[in-house]
């Protein structure tokens, strides 16, 4: 178990370039766009910490750089920050928002 969670914490992600996102005052509403069109049946709303954990995806930073902003942002323990962030994740990948990528500097 401890070496699937270090594995996890190693990955990078990047947002899906197919997903169009505004930012409101307490959401970030995802929309997938194909073919000029919106899959308004696929819609998906983040909210809470969520939203910090969105802007921070951007490829260079792997789950543990993720979890270490969250933990000094939110005041949150890290065992907790972590499951959260990594259920989080899944979630997002599991909806196509995300996708695993290798860094760059490796």
């Amino acid at each position: 178990m401890i070496q699937k969670v270090t594995i996890e914490l190693q990955k990078f992600y990047q947002k899906n370039p197919s997903l169009l996102s505004k930012v409101f005052e307490d959401e970030v509403v995802l929309l997938p766009i194909c073919k000029d069109m919106v899959k308004l049946e696929k819609i998906f709303i983040i909210t809470g910490a969520g939203i910090r954990i969105w802007e921070l995806i951007d490829g260079q930073r792997n789950v543990e750089m993720i979890k270490r902003e969250i933990i000094e942002e939110f005041e949150v323990g890290s065992k907790k920050a972590e499951e959260d962030l990594i259920m989080f994740l899944k979630e997002l990948e599991k909806r196509g928002c995300i996708k695993e990528v290798k860094n760059e500097k490796e």
